[in-house]
């Protein structure tokens, strides 16, 4: 609420501005064109895209006062353009104010160098916000306080016409009265009023005394309300009291059953829980808490009910099966006498429950011990494991070259943001192709195809297991074999490095009609300056694509996103080296720049720190860093400078 007056006369100017669309940029602009008056002025802006946000706004600025409808397509847009239009510094302080290039105050003072402005025109608020309903709001308050104003207007004016009109009248009446010349003929108001009077003093009497006796019934009907109230509320105070300790006991009871549940695993429950469910859900819909108590005892009785169900069919189980452990442990002389070990295999058994599991593990073992069974699955398995290690491995390399396809596509978004050169404006976009090299190609089209089972002739063979194997021999293990190869390590590494399968190329599209103005297919043909620009861009867009500044699920603005540059001049003109700045800004992108002196006064107005290098004294061997704010450094310019160049002559 503090900045909010400030603000709105600030930017009341820009608020009015009308903002539009690619698709509607030509309408716009030819009907404003052709119009003959637009009885006033019109100011639109042509938004073109998707426009970034401002890169770690300082929180003392207009746009970090402002919230912006995350709803509107051009939040962004506007965003962007208060951050660089209206880059004032919102302070309470005088002093900040005065030491701030520009910088505003609560009262809506502007300071812009040396430049002071305050406008209170009263036109000049309440335009800004997601909508006009506040607005909206204000003008129909206004319009009730004149309404109000008009109606009190007039009921003055009505008063002040029957005050005109008694004047008449009395003017009129003293008109009369001075026609009389005695007195007495006119005195017979004096006995009227008389009258008057004692007839409202009987009125009055028998009124008092009507009101007297109804304010008595009243009295008397308040009092036993009162009384009827205060049983009311004994009543529910001790219906209240009931309720709590039925709740407690419920509260006690339900944790002694939660321990009592915590003694068994969540799987063991699932059935049992899910049978319950088919009781309880029909009494929920119709539980009440009047019959509560009711409803729990006989759900407490059906559970009984069911429980002794089940207990008795877990005895009737259990007997089953130790009659069963009986007669695995006495099989019969005819079971002994083809099995002479079958006593010895079984003397660790008993007969009881407990010893269950004992009793499965044997018959898993009895069932799945065969030999030949044995060797078929363990064919199968190798066969399948390396079947799936190698349909792994080709998935792998085609994720890489997919994921190569899908960072390309992105980095051509990044690169759409770029301005690769002015007036007119152009951008760049790669291209992927895939390589045309023969040992690339024969290995994606021919080998990592030939390794590959038919598995409908596999089944349709005479003996699948045979075929199986023969696959095998012809064709998996010869791939196997030719990748682990160490006199094919080089074709190894050619062939399977996802970078070699594709081919790159530059285009560069004019921006305001998207089309074609330049391919480049090397950097032979360019330029150092040319070429390190073409490099210096595409590189900061795949940066960019890598910390995820621009995408829509990439985190927060407030990230690392720190890379250093040498030699970043040495190759560039003033025009490609000021390009390269920009191009990192534009990213936010946080740069350290290592550059000889020569080159420094490229840098002086982009960056806030100079960690100044020398030689140390007197160990020349050591280097010493001095960390100069820029401020500081354009104070002491020229006796740092002529400093360094005297050092430098020395150690020559």
């Amino acid at each position: 609420m503090l900045w909010n007056e400030a603000l709105e006369k600030l930017l009341h100017s820009f608020g009015r501005d009308l903002l539009v669309p690619e698709r509607l940029y030509g309408a716009v602009r030819a009907h404003i064109h052709q119009e003959r008056d637009l009885r006033g002025k019109v100011v639109f802006h042509r938004v073109e895209g998707k426009t970034p946000r401002p890169i770690f706004p300082d929180a003392r600025t207009v746009v970090a006062k402002l919230d912006f409808n995350p709803q509107s397509p051009y939040a962004a847009w506007v965003e962007s353009a208060v951050a660089a239009r209206f880059g004032y510094v919102c302070t309470e302080d005088f002093t900040t104010f005065e030491r701030a290039e520009k910088a505003i105050l609560p009262s809506g003072l502007l300071r812009n160098k040396n430049r002071h402005e305050r406008d209170d025109t009263a036109a000049h608020r309440h335009i800004l916000g997601w909508d006009n309903r506040e607005l909206l709001r204000e003008y129909q308050r206004r319009g009730r306080e004149l309404s109000t104003a008009i109606s009190q207007a007039d009921s003055n004016l009505r008063r002040i016409d029957k005050e005109l009109e008694r004047a008449a009248k009395r003017e009129k009446d003293l008109d009369a009265f001075l026609v009389f010349s005695h007195f007495p003929k006119l005195n017979g108001q004096a006995d009227a009023y008389s009258i008057a009077r004692l007839t409202e003093q009987k009125e009055a009497l028998e009124s008092a005394n009507a009101s007297l006796k109804t304010l008595k019934e009243q009295l008397a009907a308040l009092k036993q309300a009162i009384q009827q109230l205060d049983k009311a509320r004994e009543q529910t105070r001790d219906d209240f009291r009931e309720t709590e300790r039925n709740l407690k006991a419920l509260a006690t009871e339900k944790l002694a059953q939660q321990h009592l549940l915590e003694a068994f695993e969540p799987a063991d429950l699932a059935p049992p829980t899910a049978g319950l469910a088919v009781l309880t859900d029909p009494l929920l819909a119709v539980l009440t808490y009047a019959q509560f108590l009711v409803q729990k005892q006989q759900m407490e009785r059906t559970v009984a009910q069911l429980l002794a169900t089940l207990h008795r069919d877990k005895e009737a189980q259990e007997k089953d099966l130790r009659a069963a452990m009986r007669s695995f442990l006495l099989p019969g002389e005819e079971v002994l006498a083809k099995f002479t070990d079958w006593n010895s295999d079984t003397r660790d058994l008993r007969n009881e429950m407990d010893q269950l599991p004992e009793y499965l593990d044997r018959y898993e073992h009895i069932q799945t011990e065969q030999l030949a069974e044995l060797e078929t699955r363990f064919r199968d398995e190798f066969n399948r494991g390396v079947t799936k290690a190698l349909t792994d491995y080709c998935q792998s390399l085609e994720t890489q070259h997919e994921a190569i396809c899908d960072t390309i596509a992105e980095i051509n978004k990044s690169l759409r943001d770029i301005e690769f050169n002015l007036n007119p404006d152009t951008y760049i976009e790669l291209v992927r192709t895939d390589a045309r090299t023969p040992r690339i190609r024969t290995f994606r089209d021919e080998q990592l195809k030939s390794w590959v089972p038919d598995l409908t002739l596999l089944d349709l063979a005479a003996d699948p297991k045979e075929a199986q194997m023969a696959h095998f021999v012809a064709h998996v293990q010869p791939f196997i074999t030719e990748l682990q190869a160490k006199e094919n390590e080089k074709w190894r590494q050619e062939v399977t490095d996802v970078r070699n399968w594709s081919t790159f190329k530059a285009r560069e599209y004019f921006r305001a009609d998207k089309t074609l103005k330049q391919v480049y297919e090397s950097s032979g043909s360019l330029s150092g300056g040319e070429g390190a620009q073409l490099a210096y861009t595409v590189l900061g867009a795949a940066i960019a694509h890598q910390f995820g500044i621009g995408r829509r699920d990439a985190p927060a603005a407030r990230s690392f996103r720190f890379i250093v540059i040498d030699e970043a001049f040495s190759k560039l003109d003033e025009d490609k080296s000021k390009y390269l700045l920009k191009l990192c800004q534009r990213l936010g992108l946080q740069l350290m720049v290592v550059t000889p002196l020569t080159s420094l006064h490229l840098l002086e107005k982009d960056v806030e720190v100079i960690h100044w290098v020398t030689k140390g004294k007197p160990d020349t061997r050591k280097s010493v860093v001095v960390d100069i704010p820029i401020r500081r450094y354009e104070e002491r310019k020229e006796a740092l400078l002529a400093e360094a160049e005297t050092e430098e002559v020395a150690h020559d």
